[in-house]
């Protein structure tokens, strides 16, 4: 089973494009589970998620008091169900076709981390947040952080966005990217 964590809080502009793009995965709805694990948020993020939860019995909505994102993922851990682990961010969408190629990558290439491009949009444009996208798509802006930049194959990097793990894995080798699909961030 894949148990996808996402740490949210006051996600009330992001959360239903964010959830909705999950929705549209091809990975199989009954192999799959999805944890928003919320640092109590202020704004209306809890209740459209409630909507959601209600709908789609593998959603939950979980508690995080302490409302940082290391507490949320190990709450997040602690409550998984799933032999591979997903990060994922709510200020983002994922290609229908994220969940499988990053599940199957896991296994076909026996890494310990898999993860793909991060290509960074905005939802509200201005000159400043173009110019932030213009940056974390650019070397300047983020050195050799492929995953910012773009591959167009399967290689090993250093890091990979919100990765893609086994909790059976023992082994500590580099993570791999894979192509082709990406992730928007906004």
């Amino acid at each position: 089973m894949l148990s996808v964590i996402c740490p949210i809080y006051n996600e009330e502009k992001y959360i239903a494009q964010f959830l909705d793009s999950l929705l549209r995965q091809d990975y199989p709805k009954d192999d799959m589970e999805i944890l928003l694990v919320d640092g109590m948020s202020k704004d209306r993020t809890r209740e459209l998620v409630a909507g959601y939860t209600e709908r789609y019995p593998f959603i939950r909505l979980i508690d995080n008091p302490e409302k940082i994102v290391p507490y949320a993922m190990n709450r997040g851990i602690k409550e998984a169900k799933g032999d591979v682990i997903m990060r994922l961010d709510a200020h983002a969408s994922y290609q229908p076709d994220y969940f499988r190629v990053l599940v199957n990558g896991l296994k076909r290439l026996g890494a310990d981390n898999v993860g793909t491009v991060c290509r960074t949009d905005v939802l509200n444009q201005t000159p400043k947040t173009l110019a932030i996208r213009e940056v974390l798509g650019n070397k300047f802006g983020v050195g050799n952080s492929e995953f910012r930049t773009g591959i167009t194959e399967e290689q090993e990097v250093d890091t990979v966005p919100f990765g893609c793990w086994s909790i059976w894995q023992t082994s500590c080798s580099a993570p791999t990217a894979t192509a082709p699909t990406s992730t928007s961030m906004y």
